[in-house]
């Protein structure tokens, strides 16, 4: 579940259940903070994109999945993948926005880029927040996907959402 390939007795097992359930606690109680670490020089999104936060903690809201996905593996103390979910129209502002100057050749690649700048730049800022307590992760390579984050199960699954010029944003995140 956690390492690999390293058969765990059940009191590791379950000393692992009790670090995630208190990191998941920790980030609840912090959450606000995590969406705003962009004024300590963390989560920049806002600033890169001219993005605002939607709907913080709203559970009642219904999510959608979007046509594009982008995913990246986090290994380490756990393992867990972040998602990033979009239509081409926010994708192509995203795009837009990162990488102007260079649209007028190849503007396919130039999104696929940008889509995997952006979900590197989320993930290593969870990364270093996951950090301050004490936990070690190392982030994948981001690649496109088609993984149907609203009918997965993993044990965790918390989401962030973005809107940048009435183009919605999603960042999934789901803890093994």
């Amino acid at each position: 579940m956690f390492n690999k390939g390293i058969k765990l007795s059940e009191e590791e097992i379950a000393e692992s259940e009790r670090n995630i359930e208190h990191l998941i606690q920790k980030m609840s109680y912090r959450m606000a903070v995590l969406y705003r670490m962009k004024e300590r020089g963390r989560i920049v999104l806002g600033n890169l994109i001219n993005s605002e936060i939607l709907n913080f903690n709203n559970k009642n809201q219904k999510v959608d999945k979007f046509s594009m996905t982008y995913t990246l593996n986090i290994t380490g103390t756990f393992d867990a993948k972040i998602y990033l979910n979009l239509e081409p129209e926010a994708a192509l502002h995203i795009t837009d926005l990162l990488f102007k100057q260079y649209m007028d050749v190849n503007p396919k690649d130039w999104s696929e880029q940008a889509m995997k700048e952006i979900l590197n730049i989320f993930s290593g800022h969870l990364v270093t927040f996951f950090d301050e307590y004490g936990y070690t992760l190392d982030i994948g390579v981001p690649s496109d996907t088609d993984h149907d984050f609203i009918k997965s199960k993993p044990r965790r699954k918390i989401l962030f959402r973005f809107k940048s010029d009435n183009h919605i944003i999603q960042f999934i995140i789901e803890i093994d």
